[in-house]
């Protein structure tokens, strides 16, 4: 019966240790235990900066953040994303939809890390009105056609009496 007693003891003062041990972290913390901070850095282009449709972005996720659940979305458009493995996170590349039209422009990132904690972020853009294509068209082509001078009613010499 004493032994009995003990071993109850025991699991009762080992189980409780070992749950406290995990703490809560799943309100966001210092990003550490069973819940890792999931964090986005390195935005390109920068904050508030101006860029046409079409045009190219990037960003790093850090090393805690599953891949397949990053997620970007530009004005209710859902980005195509390409995701490369770097040495500490991952580098994560896309382009904007060639269809946005002038304004401003919130990139929204979300994605899930350990545990399935969820983060989001994001960053402000301001489009331009012209499409990628056009922006990096040559001046030359962008230069508006001149007028030709209207054909007039001179008569040159060949045209006049004798």
């Amino acid at each position: 019966m004493k032994l009995h007693k003990i071993l109850l003891m025991a699991v009762v003062l080992i189980v409780p240790a070992n749950v406290w041990a995990y703490g809560d972290n799943a309100a966001g913390g210092s990003g550490t235990g069973i819940c890792k901070k999931v964090n986005f850095s390195e935005f390109s282009p920068p904050n508030n900066s101006d860029v046409a449709p079409g045009s190219k972005f990037s960003f790093y996720a850090s090393e805690a953040t599953f891949p397949k659940s990053i997620k970007v979305m530009i004005r209710n458009h859902s980005v195509p994303l390409t995701v490369v493995a770097k040495q500490s996170g991952f580098k994560v590349s896309g382009e904007l939809p060639a269809t946005l039209k002038a304004g401003y422009s919130k990139i929204k990132v979300n994605a899930k890390g350990i545990a399935q904690c969820e983060v989001s972020d994001g960053w402000l853009i301001k489009v331009t009105g012209e499409s990628g294509a056009a922006a990096k068209a040559p001046a030359a082509a962008k230069a508006p056609a001149t007028k030709e001078a209207p054909a007039t009613a001179v008569p040159d010499d060949s045209m006049l009496p004798e």
